[in-house]
């Protein structure tokens, strides 16, 4: 731990002494970790798919994403063997459903409807 973060850490240790609030701490921790898994989410998309992507695939899913969200975020591949095809693109709380199940879904609906 750098000297800076050790005083800010000490800082708030004193802080919440001064009130009587050091049960609080564990809550703080809590709250900070949650944030800061925010703050990294957010430059996290999140790419579900039947097959592990190639470098050429994430690069231009990447490129694509940077266009959207204008800024480039880190592709995070997972393996759903449960999709029939294509992707499920997750960023943050934004779904982009790329996937032939959801586009068999929608086909679904709309027939149901017509």
């Amino acid at each position: 731990m750098n000297k800076e973060i050790a005083k800010i850490a000490k800082g708030v240790i004193e802080f919440l002494k001064a009130g009587h609030n050091l049960n609080l701490l564990p809550d703080l921790i809590a709250a900070l970790e949650q944030i800061n898994r925010q703050i990294n989410d957010s430059n996290k998309a999140v790419v579900q798919s039947t097959y592990k992507l190639t470098a050429i695939e994430v690069g231009q899913i990447q490129k694509a994403l940077f266009y959207i969200f204008k800024k480039k975020l880190q592709i995070v591949n997972q393996i759903d063997r449960s999709l029939i095809g294509g992707l499920k693109i997750t960023v943050q709380d934004k779904v982009i459903d790329l996937t032939l199940d959801h586009t068999l879904e929608n086909l679904k609906d709309k027939i149901d409807h017509d």
